[in-house]
């Protein structure tokens, strides 16, 4: 939702208006720019200070709010799995997705014994995929 572009506010914003309006037809999935640590790196956090005025640091912390409650999945029609970039190494299985617990913060999936959430958030693909 966030990756450092012009108009990352106003994605952002009309995604969570489409969620709120059709809740059970629109699903927003977790991935690794929806993070605090990178946010802070990337831009997304001065894009928010300087175009929100004095809304921008409450408005940061509440967007980072929804994103730690985010799915890192969902699953279609009991057929289709979408997640953000890849299924990673595979060595996940979809009950284990099952078992995170939101908010998902980053101490969380930067856990040695969670690696697999860490390999979901940052698996994008390649050419040679």
């Amino acid at each position: 939702f966030v990756d450092r572009d012009a108009h990352q506010l106003e994605v952002l914003g009309l995604l969570l208006a489409y969620k709120v309006l059709l809740p059970e037809k629109v699903w927003l999935v977790r991935g690794n720019h929806e993070d605090r640590t990178m946010n802070q790196r990337y831009g997304f956090k001065d894009d928010c200070y300087a175009r929100l005025g004095e809304f921008g640091p409450k408005l940061f912390d509440l967007f980072h709010k929804a994103f730690d409650v985010l799915p890192l999945a969902c699953l279609i029609s009991s057929k289709v799995l979408c997640v953000h970039g890849g299924i990673g190494d595979g060595a996940w299985r979809l009950a284990d997705i099952l078992t995170i617990t939101r908010p998902l913060q980053e101490d969380q999936f930067m856990d040695p014994t969670k690696y697999w959430i860490n390999s979901i958030l940052w698996s994008d693909p390649i050419e040679d995929d």
